[in-house]
Formats: structure tokens, sequence, C-alpha cells
């Protein structure tokens, strides 16, 4: 028998049958939800289903018992891999009551071969909601996916896939041990804090909106001869466009490749979302049919014709089905869309949820789409015969939401209204082609969809290079208000008046050709800058810069306070006047508007650099991003970008734009709102300047510079003057300069011979230096300084990038024939990355060489070393040797008792009076960090280390407390120990395996991260670190590691713990007591004890602190289990 496994299957029982009553339990107290964007969107919980995957050797008939209706088995096609999965929703022949309804979860989760069973939902509109067993997780940085990886080991889950298109976005999988659902699963980890979404894999059944019609049997969509009124007037468009160079993807169930009417004008690129890959597959005659009005070849005496008979098809399959991830490929549709040089996509379908995984793909499109130009989206408003529009049709105005007439120019009865309806279009008994290479009838906004995605298709046609956003001001400054209805002004509506339930009007193609042709492209610079530094504070205009076409609204100029209460700045941060986007309505939500700077011309520029003032306060502020084209705007780079309430003042940031040096470049910033009016974000005194990046980055020490085979890492300036030289003997001036160098046989002088002189500069740059966890240092050098005129050296320091520079050392004047030696100190710069300059100023003739050599820095990598152990930190006279990280948000703080913020932190320390601690009172929140450096800590000729701590963790809004070590100064740092959340009201232990660092000096530091309120004090105490020998130490590895063999209770304990061993399989056990240095301090057998396998161990007699109960099998089985002994 495989002892293993019948263990692991014992364990995967305990953790299921734990997991189902944990869940029960939890949801019978709490709503049911989901996050969007950061919401919280609530459900019912619909008793009427359940949700189930089951392993290939399910039978069906294994659930004969539990009064289903019938049921139908669907193979898991959710990845483009081979699975035995199958998944089904299975449905009650009556809704039992909520405990019945539990009972029958938990019963059939105990199913052979069932994998997992979750609820189904209610949403607040009635959408029937089904639950799989996949869940969506984006990250907030590419460098979080090891944060991502522990998650998945914490609840058990399966890292599928990263997004392709989408990088930041993970696809993971709950498996059959995963002891929460999806649903639970999703929530838990967004409330973590450490990632930017997570959302579960939520299931609708109904996303096709169409009904057939096959008695009207005219094509009256594109030329409406019974009532010209509402004619699109698609052949007057002909004349001037048919729509060639135009590419119009159909995302939907697929395009019937070889159809005789449509197969010339389809691309040979297609995509399955299903299966990831081409070419494109049907999944019904839906798509068939809206490719048909889009572009169906024209005059070829087949069948119909589309309303761009001469454009590009793509097709993209889904099969629009309520199926596991099935979210996730039309995401991947989209973004493949854009990958492939799509222009405008046609959606006719929509989503009973939202998903920010779609929105997130349809923002791509929109931004990056056609080279950063946007593509053209349009989406069918839903036919649910009333208010709202569908989703995705309504995420934003970048979208074109469509609507529905009839032929008698009225509202389609079964057409959805409401403030997103942008225009409508034929989509009541519209003819168009279907599969099998024939034609027929359909009505819906599905069908009214292409029309309006085929206009779009016409208008790339005759002007390229509209953004997206103009064509579909195009579509909708040009439509027709027809039937009779009340169009009028409307807030938010900029391209005319506007009806609730016809939008704009019925859409116009001649009008909108004719229109296009003479719309001007909307990213040419107003002007371009050569000369800088550049500034511009908005005082007497908005200066070069311009409000761009393709967004919601404007920035506004403006002094004094915005508008709005509790939002915006109430002065400049220069001058009188800033701009700034005004966020009430109809200006929200996630409304978007971007302000385009004039070109910059940067040939000849060493580096480039960007400094601003932007203000972003309120509660619901949203997304400030700056963005860099140097493509004359078809395509968008964001190069800064930050979201959420920054305090009620003026902060200020610079971006390098080095990366650009040598090319013209465009700004362009762009604010979005969120879903309230306290959203007013700011910019002002905008600078744009040139700057010295260096190249190389030293963090070794001592660094030494004697420029004997060449400049080393030092580097000229192209803006000053001349060059430093490098030499070996004398120069080539009498009476001026070395005869030899100060250290080897070359240093660098300044040549001030004609035409180098009067009053010429010669800059010399350094590499930067990170003194990122470097003590005291020193900067040594030897200078030259011999001539009768002799000008001034001047050593210079930057901590900015070269955005400024400080004088650290100068010397003017003849200083005799000699070499002298220099020491500078640089420890005012302890903890940042810094860049020095030598600049030699000429003075009146050519007798003022100087030179520099033999250039020097040290440092001492600590502030202390510890090489003796054991060692103990408890801060009770100060912070012993551990340093705070000056580069961080705020700096621990040192204290007895309790905090001084109720509801949060200790009230005493842990060991004597004193611990440190991170204080979260304003302004130290949100998301603000704080470390504490250790000395170094000498591990040479050690084997087995352990660092033991106490932390604590209470408060309701606690964030993030983390262990780090670095072997190399602080450059990287590698995660130890990590827990987030509050975790009790008393101190709990901690300990770190350092075993890996044996024979090497490294520094620990701890990360103290709050998040959104002040109830998130963290503190520590009592450190020490032991250096442990021989079978001790494999004793403490095993003490370190999480599993549990045997159980003690109680634990932490005061009087007494028992050992219970009941699950050994062994007829002798010893157990033995250790504390932390690994001297047994306590033992006992089956031999001596009242019984064979529970130990009553006498802990009232032990020391307060951490110990390891060691239990032995005469089977030679051994395990562990650490213990707290309490006061």
């Amino acid at each position: 028998m495989n002892t293993n496994n019948t263990v692991r299957t014992v364990w995967r029982s305990m953790l299921i049958a734990f997991a189902i009553f944990f869940t029960s339990v939890s949801f019978a107290q709490s709503d049911y939800y989901y996050y969007y964007k950061g919401s919280k969107i609530p459900m019912k919980l619909n008793k009427q289903s359940l949700n189930i995957s089951t392993f290939k050797d399910f039978k069906k008939e294994n659930l004969n018992g539990f009064n289903l209706k019938p049921f139908s088995m669907e193979a898991d096609k959710s990845q483009n891999k081979a699975s035995d999965l199958m998944y089904t929703r299975v449905d009650f022949t009556s809704i039992p009551s909520d405990q019945e309804y539990e009972r029958q979860l938990k019963a059939i989760k105990e199913v052979a071969n069932i994998r997992t069973v979750y609820r189904s939902f209610w949403g607040e509109d009635g959408t029937d909601i089904g639950l799989s067993d996949y869940l969506y997780v984006k990250l907030q940085s590419p460098g979080d996916f090891d944060l991502l990886q522990r998650k998945a080991t914490e609840y058990d889950l399966e890292i599928v896939e990263q997004d392709e298109y989408m990088p930041l976005w993970y696809t993971l999988r709950c498996s059959e041990v995963t002891a929460y659902s999806s649903l639970e699963v999703a929530n838990r980890i967004f409330e973590s804090e450490m990632f930017a979404a997570a959302v579960p894999d939520l299931l609708t059944f109904e996303d096709v909106d169409c009904t057939n019609d096959p008695d009207f049997g005219s094509l009256w969509g594109l030329q409406n001869a019974g009532n010209p009124s509402a004619d699109v007037n698609a052949c007057d468009a002909w004349t001037i466009t048919e729509g060639a160079g135009a590419n119009v993807a159909v995302l939907d169930q697929g395009i019937e490749l070889t159809h005789n009417d449509l197969s010339a004008n389809i691309s040979a690129l297609s995509y399955d979302t299903e299966s990831n890959s081409s070419p494109s597959q049907m999944f019904g005659d839906h798509g068939t049919h809206c490719a048909g009005t889009i572009g169906a070849v024209g005059n070829n005496n087949l069948q119909v014709v589309g309303i761009a008979p001469e454009c590009t098809l793509f097709s993209i399959s889904n099969s629009l089905a309520g199926s596991a991830n099935s979210r996730q490929k039309r995401a991947d549709g989209i973004n493949w869309a854009v990958n492939n040089g799509v222009d405008v996509i046609s959606n006719s379908w929509h989503s009973g949820v939202q998903y920010q995984v779609i929105d997130d793909a349809i923002d791509n499109a929109l931004a990056n789409g056609r080279g950063g130009l946007g593509c053209i989206i349009v989406f069918a408003a839903g036919n649910g015969s009333g208010s709202p529009v569908s989703y995705p049709a309504n995420y934003t105005g970048g979208i074109l939401a469509v609507g529905s007439i009839t032929s008698a120019g009225a509202r389609s009865s079964f057409s959805n209204i409401g403030a997103e309806l942008d225009v409508v279009a034929p989509g009541s008994s519209i003819l168009s082609t279907v599969n099998n290479n024939g034609t027929g009838y359909k009505s819906g906004t599905s069908m009214a969809t292409p029309h309006v995605a085929g206009l779009a298709g016409l208008i790339i046609s005759v002007n390229p290079c509209l953004t997206g956003q103009q064509v579909n001001d195009i579509i909708e400054q040009t439509a027709q208000k027809i039937g009779g209805y009340t169009y009028s002004a409307t807030a938010g509506r900029p391209n005319g008046d506007w009806n609730n339930e016809m939008g704009y009007g019925l859409i116009d193609a001649h009008a909108a050709v004719l229109l296009a042709q003479s719309t001007s492209c909307a990213n040419s610079c107003s002007a371009t800058i050569t000369s800088y530094p550049y500034t511009e504070s908005f005082e007497t205009s908005l200066g070069d810069w311009t409000q761009s076409a393709a967004d919601d609204f404007d920035w506004t100029r403006d002094s004094g306070g915005t508008s709005s209460v509790n939002t915006g700045p109430s002065n400049a941060a220069d001058g009188t006047f800033y701009a700034y986007t005004e966020s009430s309505s109809p200006n929200y939500p996630s409304k978007t508007s971007i302000l385009n700077s004039p070109c910059f011309d940067l040939t000849g520029q060493n580096g480039t650099n960007l400094n601003f003032s932007y203000h972003m306060y309120g509660a619901t502020m949203g997304t400030l991003n700056l963005q860099v084209s140097a493509d004359g705007g078809t395509t968008w780079v964001s190069e800064w970008s930050l979201s959420g309430d920054q305090g009620n003042q003026w902060n200020s940031t610079n971006v390098d734009l080095s990366a650009y040096s040598g090319s013209t470049i465009q700004l362009r910033f762009v604010g979005s709102t969120t879903t309230s009016f306290t959203s007013d974000m700011a910019i002002d005194d905008i600078s744009v300047f040139e700057t010295f990046p260096c190249n190389t980055v030293i963090t070794n020490y001592p660094y030494t510079e004697s420029f004997e085979t060449n400049f080393g890492g030092w580097e000229h300036v192209a803006t000053d003057d001349f060059n430093w030289t490098r030499l070996s003997g004398s120069t080539s001036s009498l009476n001026t300069g070395p005869t030899a160098a100060a250290d080897g046989s070359f240093y660098a002088y300044t040549e001030s011979s004609i035409p180098n002189h009067p009053n010429k500069q010669s800059i010399l740059m350094s590499p930067c230096f990170n003194l990122y966890g470097q003590s005291s240092p020193t900067l040594g050098f030897q200078y030259h300084m011999y001539g009768a005129a002799m000008g001034k050296l001047e050593l210079e320091v930057s901590d900015d990038n070269g955005l400024t520079w400080t004088s650290l050392w100068a010397k003017k004047a003849d200083q005799g024939n000699q070499w002298s030696s220099a020491t500078v100190s640089l420890s005012a710069y302890e903890g940042s990355t810094i860049q020095l300059r030598f600049v030699g100023t000429t003075s009146t003739s050519f007798t003022s060489d100087m030179a520099i050599d033999d250039i020097v820095i040290k440092t001492r990598p600590c502030i202390g070393t510890i090489n003796s152990f054991p060692y103990v930190e408890s801060f009770e006279t100060g912070f012993g040797l551990w340093a705070q990280d000056l580069n961080e948000d705020f700096d621990w703080s040192r204290n007895s008792g309790g905090t001084s913020s109720a509801g949060t932190g200790p009230s005493a320390a842990q060991d004597g009076l004193w611990y440190a601690y991170t204080e979260s009172s304003f302004p130290n929140y949100p998301s603000k960090s704080a470390h504490l450096i250790s000395p170094c800590i000498d591990l040479s000729g050690q084997s087995f280390i352990v660092m033991n701590f106490w932390y604590h963790m209470y408060g309701a809004t606690i964030g993030t407390f983390a262990v780090e070590a670095s072997t190399n100064g602080g450059s990287t740092w590698t995660t130890l120990f990590v827990r987030t959340g509050e975790q009790s009201k008393d101190w709990i232990p901690g300990s770190v395996n350092l075993s890996a660092y044996a024979g090497q000096t490294i520094l620990v530091r701890f990360i103290g991260k709050t998040t959104t309120s002040f109830t998130s004090d963290i503190a520590v105490d009592d450190i020490t670190i032991n250096v442990l020998k021989g079978t001790k130490s494999a004793a403490i590895e095993d003490l370190l590691s999480e599993e549990a063999h045997v159980t003690l209770y109680p634990n932490p304990a005061r009087d007494y713990t028992t050992v219970d061993a009941s699950s050994l399989d062994s007829d002798e056990i010893e157990v033995s007591v250790l504390d932390m240095l690994g001297q047994q301090v306590y033992s006992v057998n089956s031999e001596d004890a009242e019984s064979a396998n529970q130990f009553r161990i006498p802990t009232g007699t032990f020391a307060t602190g951490t110990y390891m109960v060691v239990v032995k099998g005469n089977n030679g089985e051994m395990f562990n289990e650490k213990l707290i002994v309490r006061e």
C-alpha cells in the first residue's frame, strides 16, 4: 500500500469537507458579490441550480438520486490543449430550502469523479449567472508575478496562462483541493490589495441577440424605396467610395469563409478564439449574416451587397455561449484584431455581467488600435425592449452603441434605449448572407450594428488618418433626425441634438463620407520646440498645447478653485493659471480628456527630462496618464501614470525622456474620470530641458579610475565648449599643466589653448554611483592646477539624473606645480544614486591647463556588522544598528505602550518595554511603505542560521508585513516572509531560515506597507539570530516547515500542552522539546506516559518563548511542530 497516496487522499477529503463547511457558513453570513474595477457588484443566490466540473470517468447516473432535471455534459474547451474535464449546469426539479441546498451541494461534491461544485447566482438585473473554476488576475506591474505564484500556492490554484495580448492578465484555475470557489478566491486575492484586479469567470447563457422574421423580403437597409426619409443613402456614398482599404472584423460566431458572395472580400487572416488558432470556425450563421451586411461583394450578379462592398472582412470566431473562460476569449479576439491591423470591430453580442478583462481589451483597441489612432468599436445596444443599453455597448463613450429601426423609420420594438445609445440603423427583417452559400432574414440590434461598422469602413477608406473618435463624431454629427421623435440638446452629447430612443438618429452614409473627406487629421503638431529649456504654465492661454478631438471633453484653463467642492486645486502651482479636467456631469463616469503638446525636436540632446506639477485630489479621483509619440501621433507610449486621490496639494514629478534623444516627439496628458464629480485633476509648471543620463551604474566599492586605458565610464557633454583630454606626459603648453600622471601613466585635463579661452567650459561626467546600503561614502582624487592664468575647477553632484547640481568642492587660481589631494564626503547621499561631474572653466589665457587623476570612492557597506551569535535586538535603547531607508515614504518609529491610534497596533512590547512599528496615520496612507534595514550580517563559516522575531498586525485595514534579504548591499532583495491583512491582537512569532546565505554577508529589512486608512500599525520586536550546528540544525530546519504532522493543544500554551500523535503508525513514540538553540528542555516516551500516543507537556516550567516539539516513531519517522509558551 502506498502510504503517501493514502495520506494525500485523507488530507484531500478533510480539506474538501472543511472547504464546504467553511464556505457554507461564510456564505450564510455574508452577501454574494464580485469586484468590477474596485467596486463590489452584488448578486443573489440562485438555489435552482449548481455548476459542476467532473473528471473523465464521471457517470451521469451517479447523480440519479438528487432530484435533478435532465442535463448534458460539455467537454472542457477552455484551453487549446487536451483536457479530460467536463462541465455541466444542473437544475433542481424544485427549489430547495437554504439548508437543503447546502446539503445537496455537499453531497454532490462527495460523488465519485466530481471535481468542483459551485453555486449559481442572479445578477441585480435578473441575469442568470453561473460560475466556472477559472478566475482572472491582473498584476499591478510585471514584477509582481512572484506574488501571484505565492497566491496560487496559498489557494492551490493552477496558473493556466499569461494573456499574450495583455501580459499583466493571468488565467488561473481552482483545483479539486482548492478550499474556496473561484468567486471567493478572486475576492480574497483582490482584497489582499496586491493586485490590480481579480475576477471569477462568471457564466451567462444568452449572449447573441437576434430573432428571425422570414416574411419580409427586401434589402431596404441599403436603399429604402418604400420610405426614402429612412434611407441610409448608401448608393450616394458609393459614388465616392465602396470601402477599399478598410479592414473590418466581425467578432461573432464566425464567417463562412467560402461563401460565394463573401469570399472575394475575406482576408486570409482569421482567428478562432476558442482554440487560439487559425482559421476561424463557424458556431452558427449569425456572424455570416453580419458579415454580409458589412461587406458582401457588389456588382457580381449574386445575392446581396454590403454597405462597404470593397472592404476587407476579418473573421474572428467565438461560440458566444456561456462556456467557461468565454469572456477571456472574446477579449483575446479584440486584442487579435488590434495586432492584425483591423480598423473596425463589429460586435453583435452582449455579456450579462461586466468584465474588466473585456474592458481592458476595449481600452487597448481604442487607445492603441490602428497604430495609436484607435479602432472603431461598434456594439449592439441589445434587444431588451427598454433601458438600459447592454454591456459592453454601455461601457465607454469611445464605443458606438447601435439601436435598431424598422423600414418605416420607427424604433424597433425590441431595441434597447438609454443614455449610452449613439445612433440607429436598419435592424428589422434584414436580408443578408447565411451559411451554406445562402441568404436569409434576421432581426435585432445585431443586424443594425454591421450597418454602422460598414459605414465606419467607408469613412476610413476616404480618410485613413482619422482617429477612431473622429470617425465616431462624423457618424454622430451626420445622423438623420427621423421618425417624428423629439431631438434636443443634451448634456454629454456634443455632436448635435439627441433622443433617448434614437440617439443622434439614423446613420447617413453619404453625408458621413462627405464630412470625412473635409476633416483634418487630429494629430498634427501646433508648433515645434527646438530651444531649451522650454516652460509652460498656461498664464496667458494654453500656449502651443491643443485640445484633442478624440476624447469625450476638453481640458479647462482656470485660476483659483474649480467649480466643485472637495476636488481640484485652489490655486496654481506656478503663477495664477493652470489646466484641469472638470469632472462634473456629463464628464463622468469613465470619460476621457486629452491635451496635446507641441512637438519637441530633441536632435543633439544628451538626454531630456520633463518636469511638471500635478494636482489629484478627490474621493473618486481617476487616472492621469502622460503619453509620448515619436511617430507623429500614430502610436502612443505611456511614460507616467497615476491613479486615485493624492491629497489636496500640488505634487511634482520628473519623467526621463532620454530614450527619445535625437527624435521629434509629441506629448499628451490623458485624464480619465471615474464614477463621480470629485475627479478634477490639474497640471501646471511644465518644463522640458536637457539632462545628462549615465550609461553605467557603479555598485561595487572601492571604485577607482585613473584613465589608464580610456575614460572608463566618464563621458563628455555635448553642450559645453570643449572636451577634456586624456594624456600621458606633459601638456602642449609651457608653464601650465602636469608633466606626469599622479597615478600610472595617464590623466585627464583641459587643454586651454585657443580656441578654449577665455571663459570656456569643459565638463566631464561620471558614471552613476549607487550608494544604497553603503555607509560613509568618501570621494578622493588628485588635482593639478598650475598656470598664471589658471581658471576654476569645480566638483558637482546630482541625485536627480542631472536635473539639478550641487557644488561639493571648488578651487581657482594657481595652486602650484604639483599634484594635490582632495577628499570629499558623500555621506549626505547615502542610500541614493548620484552622478558627479568635474567642471573646468578657463580664464584669460592658455596657461590654464587643469588636470585630475587617481579618483577613488570608498564606503563602509554597512552601519555596523554582526559576526557574533546569538544576536538579539529589542529596541530598548534605540534602533541599535538598524537604519531607516530614506528612499521610502516614511520611517519606522520606536515606541513603548500603545500606539497613538485606537483599534490598531500593540498595547505593549513583546520583550522589554520598547518595540519598532509603522505609524500609519495620515500622511502615511494610502499605500505608503517604510523599510527598516539591519546592519550587515556576516555569516562566514556558518552553515545553518535562523532569524526569529515577533510581529504584530492588528487593525481593520492592516496592510503587508514582509522580511527580505539582500546579498549585494541592497541593490536587489529576495522576499523570505510575508503576511497581509489583520492577523491577531497578540504578538505572533515568526522565523526565517537564512541558511541559503551561509558564507555570505547579507542585509535584512522589515517592510511595513499601509493600505487605505490609519488602522494599519505594524510592529516588530525581540529579533534574534541563532547559528546552529549538527543535528540541532536539522531539527530546526524541520521546525521551519509549515507542514503539520502532529497536533498540539493548546498552542500557544501557558501551564501545559498536549501532544496528540495518535495518527502516527508507530508502536513506540518519543517526544522531545527543544529551545531555539537546539537544547533539549524536556523529553518523554510511550513507556513513561499515561497514553501511548498522547503526551502532556508541563510548559508552566518553561521560559516564555518559542520551542520545537520533535516526535519520533520507532519506524524511523520524525515529525516536528512549533510550540509557543506564554506567561
